[in-house]
């Protein structure tokens, strides 16, 4: 009955979708748990602070050597996070537009995660295509889904019920739009040399060694905007939450 029922296409699809939606999941969201520490430990180094190095497990602790050493490392860290975010309470202030004050975060996460859908991880495995979705105009479900989370910016600055947070939400709205297009920009260099919007088949040509040229360029253009659409130093220094609050008028430097 089981082996009938997984040799229908739409079962095996199903299946083998639902695989690689678990798997991409769990590696992308280990990736950007360890990526925030990165960014902590540099950030520490930077301004001569030590950075997370206390988080370990009482078991980690008992292992000879390494467990300190990666104590030291801060490696536990990211499940500290992860435990705290699970964990956390879950509130909400009675001033904020409540649906909207749900609705934004799901917005800005959400086109996030939609956008992994096309992105080729290879070309195959047995006979498994290594991406969720092949779509013939991938790049351009892309570049429409991504600018998606710009709402997200505007309904958290909408929800907060306040006119301050809502013209930083704005101005930052405005910020990801514009960096946005030199980051589309840096993508379109190597989809034109592809020759079409198939993200599978510029997989398969980096493989043949036909678009490296044009990658480090695009690199470097995408990096600095990266940074930016995210808020980060050194990019963009952040709003100060009290200039703000008190109605004054923040500067980018």
């Amino acid at each position: 009955m089981i082996e009938e029922l997984l040799s229908q296409p739409a079962v095996q699809f199903a299946v083998f979708s639902t695989v690689k939606i678990a798997v991409v999941f769990a590696v992308v969201m280990t990736f950007v748990a360890y990526a925030v520490l990165v960014e902590r430990k540099v950030s520490a180094f930077i301004q001569d602070r030590v950075g997370p190095n206390r988080t370990a497990p009482p078991l980690a602790l008992k292992v000879p050597v390494l467990g300190r050493l990666l104590q030291s490392w801060g490696m536990f860290q990211p499940m500290a996070d992860g435990l705290k975010f699970m964990l956390k309470e879950d509130f909400t202030p009675s001033y904020v537009r409540k649906v909207y004050f749900w609705l934004a975060p799901a917005i800005t996460v959400i086109p996030a995660f939609l956008t992994l859908c096309v992105i080729p991880f290879g070309s195959r495995l047995g006979g498994q295509k290594m991406v969720i979705a092949d779509l013939d105009v991938g790049i351009l479900y892309t570049f429409g889904i991504v600018s998606l989370g710009v709402y997200g910016i505007v309904l958290a600055g909408y929800a907060s019920n306040s006119k301050y947070p809502f013209l930083g939400g704005i101005r930052s709205s405005a910020q990801m739009i514009s960096y946005e297009i030199a980051m589309g920009m840096s993508v379109v260099t190597l989809f034109l040399i592809v020759g079409g919007p198939e993200p599978v088949e510029g997989d398969r040509m980096a493989g043949e060694e036909r678009v490296a040229g044009p990658i480090p360029a695009g690199v470097v253009r995408d990096l600095p905007c990266g940074g930016v659409c995210g808020d980060q130093p050194p990019s963009v220094r952040p709003s100060g939450v009290g200039d703000g609050a008190g109605g004054r008028v923040s500067h980018r430097v």
